[in-house]
């Protein structure tokens, strides 16, 4: 999943045009599933309350259990988390927050 996510964060995928297309806000509100607040664009998550790190352009898709792939085309990040055991929350997983830290501050240094 990162290395496909990749390919959107350097922009090797789609054209810019495509992914700006991609990514644009489709749907704001309290999310029936995550219960909680989200914007939708087709098929992403849109970063919301720094689900996906502080980049506001960062979008991506969460799994049940804590997985998700998140792009941040600005500092053309990708990265893909798959757990080999399931954790209990839908958004904001302790292992997913961890981990999106620390790729962010080691982007900083």
């Amino acid at each position: 999943m990162a290395r496909l996510f990749g390919a959107y964060a350097r922009g090797d995928l789609v054209a810019p045009e495509t992914l700006a297309a991609a990514t644009a806000q489709r749907i704001e509100g309290v999310d029936e599933v995550l219960d909680v607040p989200a914007r939708w664009a087709a098929g992403f998550l849109l970063n919301t309350d720094g689900l996906y790190g502080p980049s506001p352009e960062a979008f991506g898709h969460s799994g049940w259990g804590g997985s998700f792939v998140l792009v941040d085309p600005d500092r053309r990040l990708a990265l893909a988390y798959a757990m080999n055991r399931m954790g209990t929350d839908l958004v904001g997983d302790p292992r997913d927050v961890a981990l999106i830290a620390a790729a962010y501050e080691g982007l900083s240094r």
